[in-house]
């Protein structure tokens, strides 16, 4: 019996000191994740549309206003057309986006190559990102 009263009064004194020792109902902040995979140049929404498609690795000219052309041959893999949208995300050799495209929609014919291409606004672009989604 005094065992148990010993025990219930050290709890009810901790209890009671929590909040003078820091402790308190504000939970802590969330903690962020950096993402394991980092950046890309391209980005394909979903896995189903990945496995339909297939690219060359995108090709990076500038012109003589020194804009960003940037082209990415993709073909539809199957034995149907595939209708998707992309939009182009330029970049600041800092990252800042600079500019980004509307969503523009192609139909990719059955195993036939296409280009889809974009060109910055301004000379200020180093970096891009192609984002490909299935049509809306």
């Amino acid at each position: 019996m005094r065992l148990l009263r010993t025990l219930s009064l050290v709890i009810a004194l901790c209890i009671a000191a929590a909040p003078l020792a820091g402790c308190s109902r504000t939970k802590a902040p969330y903690r962020v994740s950096a993402d394991p995979y980092g950046r890309q140049q391209v980005y394909v929404a979903d896995r189903r549309l990945s496995s339909l498609l297939r690219f060359e690795p995108p090709r990076v000219s500038y012109d003589e206003a020194d804009l960003m052309h940037v082209a990415l041959d993709v073909r539809a893999a199957t034995g149907r057309p595939q209708i998707v949208q992309y939009r182009t995300t330029f970049f600041d050799r800092t990252g800042q986006q600079l500019y980004a495209s509307t969503w523009r929609t192609v139909t990719l014919e059955s195993n036939v190559p296409q280009t889809l291409s974009a060109v910055s606004t301004t000379p200020r672009a180093s970096d891009f990102q192609i984002d490909i989604r299935t049509a809306r």
